[in-house]
C-alpha cells in the first residue's frame, strides 16, 4: 500500500508497536489526533475529516430515510479536558487544557455539547491520564483531539435509506424533515452498510454524527 498522510501533530524518531497488529497500531495512533484510517484501491489514508473528499449528501425522513434513531446524549461531553505530563528536557510540568472553544470549528449553527453541559450543569472538568506527554505541543495536540472526539459523539443518527450508492464514510449529510433538533448540517458518516435483497431492493444502513442540536425554543 501506497501512504497518504495528512495529519498535523508530534512526530517522533522511533514508537514502539508492542503485542498490536499494524492495523490496531494505526487506529491507536490516528486516535490520538482524530484522525481517519482507511485504504482505497492500493492507497492507504491517513488524515483528518476536513482533509477527507467524500459525496455530500441531503436526505428527507419519510422520502429516503425510511427509518431512523435520533440521540442527543450529554453523558460523556465536558465542559473542558486536562492532559498532563512531565518535560524532563525542560525539567516543567504540562498541563494543557482545551475548551469548547475547540468544538467551536465544528458547528455551522445550534448549540454543542459542552455549551449545553455547562449551562445545565456548570463546569464538567475531565483529566486524562492514559497518555503521557513527553513535551506541551504533543499534549495540546491530544487533548484537543480528545475535546473533539467527545463533542463530535454528542448527536448520533442511526438510520436506513432507500439505497444511496454514493453514501460512503466520511459523507456529509443534511437531514430534513428531522424536526428542529435534528434538522441541518453538518452530520459525518461513521459507518455505512449497503445490502440488496430479492424482498426489499437496495437498502443503505448509515450511522453519523455532528457536535450540536439545532436551536429550539
Amino acid at each position: 500500500l501506497t501512504p497518504d498522510v495528512d495529519v498535523e501533530g508530534p512526530t517522533y524518531d522511533r514508537i514502539q508497536q508492542m503485542n498490536m497488529s499494524d492495523l490496531a497500531f494505526l487506529r491507536d495512533r490516528a486516535r490520538l489526533l482524530q484522525a481517519d484510517v482507511w485504504t482505497d484501491d492500493n492507497t492507504l489514508f491517513f488524515k483528518t475529516r476536513d482533509k477527507r473528499n467524500a459525496p455530500a449528501l441531503t436526505l428527507v425522513r419519510g422520502n429516503d430515510i425510511i427509518a431512523v434513531n435520533a440521540c442527543a446524549d450529554l453523558a460523556h461531553q465536558r465542559t473542558s479536558i486536562h492532559v498532563s505530563g512531565y518535560d524532563a528536557n525542560a525539567r516543567e510540568v504540562i498541563d494543557e487544557q482545551a475548551g469548547e472553544d475547540v468544538v467551536q470549528t465544528e458547528i455551522s449553527s445550534g448549540r454543542s455539547g459542552p455549551q449545553i453541559l455547562q449551562s445545565a450543569f456548570g463546569e464538567r472538568v475531565s483529566h486524562r491520564v492514559r497518555e503521557v506527554p513527553l513535551e506541551s505541543s504533543e499534549a495540546a495536540d491530544w487533548v484537543r483531539a480528545e475535546m473533539l472526539r467527545r463533542a463530535r459523539q454528542f448527536v448520533r443518527i442511526n438510520g436506513i435509506t432507500s439505497g444511496h450508492p454514493d453514501l460512503t464514510v466520511g459523507s456529509q449529510l443534511t437531514l430534513e424533515r428531522m424536526g428542529a433538533v435534528f434538522d441541518g448540517d453538518p452530520y459525518y458518516t461513521t459507518r455505512v452498510c449497503h445490502t440488496f435483497d430479492l424482498g426489499n431492493g437496495h437498502r443503505t444502513q448509515f450511522e453519523a454524527e455532528r457536535a450540536a442540536v439545532g436551536d429550539f425554543a
